[in-house]
């Protein structure tokens, strides 16, 4: 679930213009976990995301993002320390995604990014769709969904009421980000 991270970094690719520039993400910035169960569906929003990046165009970029365990918000109590213990919070505390990319997609307001997600003790690297645009104001906003499969990261769906509520594999991963100049 926590591939949310992933999402996060796309944001520091989002200005197309943004040539060597630094940037932090925003406190205004968005993440969240959609996802299903056997009875109901879900919604996880991070409560804090923090980044950089250096905007320098296509491999000369680099950006990391980071998102806390624990800031996962599920909106439930229980479901938090079940998503907690399937991300294996108290060995691996962080979700992560270092950028290693990107490439202008088919427009210039498009890029796909392909970084590395870390998230529960397994990496993997990840390509993103990330729609952006650059503001008047100098901010850059990168928005789009991702969808993942927890599995993928060797973490177990969470289940309830011994095993009769269980969490889908599939999640999409659904994010707003903000940065500005550093």
């Amino acid at each position: 679930m926590l591939r949310t991270t992933t999402i996060v970094i796309l944001l520091l690719m989002a200005g197309p213009a943004a040539a060597q520039q630094q940037y932090v993400l925003s406190d205004s910035s968005t993440l969240a976990i959609h996802g299903t169960s056997t009875v109901n569906s879900f919604e996880c929003t991070a409560v804090s995301v923090t980044g950089t990046g250096v905007l320098k165009g296509g491999s000369k970029s680099r950006a990391y993002v980071e998102v806390q365990v624990p800031d996962l918000d599920c909106g439930k109590r229980r479901m938090n320390r079940d998503l907690q213990e399937a991300l294996r919070a108290d060995e691996h505390p962080l979700i992560s995604f270092n950028l290693q990319y990107f490439e202008r997609v088919d427009s210039l307001d498009t890029v796909q990014i392909v970084g590395t997600l870390s998230l529960a003790g397994v990496s993997h690297d990840i390509s993103v769709v990330l729609h952006t645009e650059r503001r008047a104001d100098g901010t850059v906003r990168g928005w789009g969904k991702k969808h993942l499969r927890m599995t993928d990261f060797d973490v177990e769906p969470p289940t309830a009421l011994f095993g009769l509520v269980k969490a889908h594999d599939e999640i999409d991963i659904v994010f707003d980000l903000k940065a500005r100049r550093r």
